[in-house]
């Protein structure tokens, strides 16, 4: 029995080796490269398991081929075309739009209107009268999709249109929306709904799956007006749930040429999932209103982008401070780059406020 003894030593110590060389080749960041192999050789056999669930990275892997991409590009539905930067923008701002075209080729749009909602029971109200309008398409992504009171009330609406000639598409994150009931699906599937989880976690792919999540919480209708924002299709969002008195978050709903930024950013995920690529027909609009003419830029980030892009525009955005830096968020715990330049512009006397909750949903972040 010595020589199995042996031979399995030999095949753990390997493979325990192989992983500290895989975390090594993926040039991360050297703390994080650190603390995976501190881990790995500290505590072996949970090292591995957690870096099986946690630790491993996909920054390589495309989330479309660059040939559906050329394809989608091509279409009326992506962003295609970018309004020049006004010459009234400051020079930090440009730099900051040009930013955002360096890391994600990020169209930079003017004619856009919007509507900043802070208060769920507005925001839904004005999202489920514009899906009752939609005549063409509807796109919805969101990380939770609660079988309650609300999410009950979108599906209704989003069946009646699927009944009547709309095509509806859905993604739900797998593990955000892990409660929602087989009858629920099963209603907007019989009604024509194309709804799907993204990233299922299952076997034997659990291990490689369950730490890459879509946060996203967007809604394109008909090309032509859109939603994103913090908000998901939850009662809590609304009533405050069980544990908080209410519940207070942002989201926006825009209309204009920007629009085409959300649905590129949606057929991109949807090809993702290994769809057919989505070749809806649509018209950028142009000016919403003679009033409105503000410039947008869509920049998304995740595990499979070469580089931390939101990450990226924030510190560049801190840098670029004059007067004063406000940030309001659920959860707080910022790399050590953003710490620094938040410290910076504060000792620059930059004016610097930081809003978070006296209590959060998140245990683990409330103390950290």
């Amino acid at each position: 029995m010595a020589w199995v003894y042996w031979s399995l030593t030999a095949i753990y110590f390997i493979s325990i080796c192989s992983i500290i060389g895989v975390v090594l080749s993926e040039n991360r960041n050297p703390v994080k490269s650190l603390a995976w192999v501190t881990v790995l050789l500290m505590f072996p056999v949970g090292g591995i398991i957690l870096y099986l669930f946690f630790g491993r990275s996909i920054k390589h892997k495309r989330m479309i081929s660059r040939r559906q991409k050329r394809k989608l590009l091509r279409e009326s539905s992506s962003p295609t075309e970018s309004s020049a930067i006004p010459d009234t923008y400051p020079p930090h701002h440009r730099q900051q739009i040009e930013l955002g075209k360096s890391l994600l080729k990020a169209p930079f749009f003017t004619g856009n209107d919007m509507t900043i909602y802070h208060n769920a029971s507005d925001k839904f109200k004005a999202l489920i009268d514009d899906i009752k309008s939609a005549t063409t398409f509807i796109h919805l992504q969101y990380y939770i999709i609660a079988d309650d009171k609300l999410g009950t009330e979108i599906a209704d609406a989003l069946i009646e249109r699927a009944e009547h000639g709309v095509k509806v598409r859905i993604i739900y994150d797998h593990i955000g929306s892990l409660g929602l009931s087989k009858t629920y699906l099963k209603r907007l599937t019989d009604a024509g709904v194309e709804i799907y989880p993204f990233f299922k976690v299952a076997f034997p792919w659990f291990a490689t799956r369950i730490n890459w999540r879509n946060h996203r919480k967007i809604c394109i209708i008909d090309g032509k007006t859109g939603y994103v924002g913090g908000m998901n299709i939850a009662d809590r969002y609304i009533d405050g749930g069980k544990n908080f008195d209410s519940w207070r978050d942002t989201h926006i709903r825009v209309t204009g040429p920007a629009v085409a930024s959300l649905h590129y950013s949606f057929a991109v995920d949807w090809s993702f999932m290994g769809f057919p690529l989505i070749t809806d027909k649509i018209e950028l609009p142009a000016h919403t209103s003679a009033s409105s003419d503000i410039g947008m830029q869509l920049i998304t980030s995740g595990p499979t982008s070469e580089w931390s892009n939101i990450a990226m525009l924030m510190l560049k955005a801190i840098g670029n401070a004059r007067h004063c830096v406000y940030i309001q968020t659920p959860y707080f715990l910022p790399p050590e780059s953003m710490l620094r330049a938040l410290q910076a512009a504060a000792l620059a006397r930059v004016d610097v406020r930081i809003m978070i909750p006296r209590r959060s949903d998140s245990f683990i972040l409330t103390y950290a």
